[in-house]
Formats: structure tokens, C-alpha cells, sequence
């Protein structure tokens, strides 16, 4: 189980706001991603469930507040990055939402 990162985020824009609102977030994978490395290492993938959450970007904030440093900081990134490229992160700065992706993935070791 796990996040991961939209499949259209070429410029890591997903990971970057995680880490502005949260310092110890290291990376969120693509699935495909994920599914080379659990399939590299020779297991075989036998289920993987995905599901979408949406939520305006003051509730994913929380509990960091919007006036915090980390908050500020968020606002300006996403004010400064092109709008083309915060969709294809599914962030829409027009509708103040965020969608995350998450899945559950089963493998077994043949």
C-alpha cells in the first residue's frame, strides 16, 4: 500500500509539494514504477487496487496551516509553477484541488 505520483508528472511537481508540506517525505513512485522494481525482483504481481482522493488544497494541507512557513511556501510554489504542468500533477490551481493516488499492490515470490 502506498502513494504514488501521477503517471503524467514528468517534473516531479507531486513530490516537490509533498515535501514543502511535509520535510520527511521522500518520494511517492509512479505505479508503473513500482511495478518494475516488485517485478525486477522477481516477484510476480497477482492484484493491484487503485483509488483516487480529492481534496481542496487546504484540507491536504492540514494539519499544516496555510500562514505557516510551510504553507507560505506551498502558496508560492504553486502560484510560481505553470498551471499545464500542476494538471499533469492533478493539482488545478482554479479549483483549489488535489487529487492523490494511492494502491494496494499483491505479489508473490514464485
Amino acid at each position: 500500500v502506498d502513494m504514488s505520483a501521477p503517471e503524467s508528472d514528468n517534473h516531479n511537481i507531486f513530490n516537490n509539494i509533498e515535501t514543502i508540506r511535509d520535510h520527511s517525505h521522500i518520494a511517492a513512485e509512479k505505479l508503473e514504477t513500482w511495478k518494475e522494481l516488485i517485478q525486477g525482483s522477481g516477484f510476480r504481481i497477482s492484484k493491484v487496487m487503485t483509488s483516487i482522493e480529492e481534496y481542496t488544497i487546504e484540507k491536504w494541507l492540514s494539519p499544516v496551516k496555510q500562514d505557516s512557513p510551510e504553507g507560505e511556501e506551498l502558496e508560492k510554489y504553486l502560484r510560481e509553477t505553470p498551471g499545464e504542468l500542476l494538471l499533469k500533477a492533478n493539482i488545478d490551481r482554479e479549483t483549489g484541488t488535489i487529487i492523490k493516488e494511492r494502491f494496494v499492490m499483491i505479489a508473490e515470490k514464485p
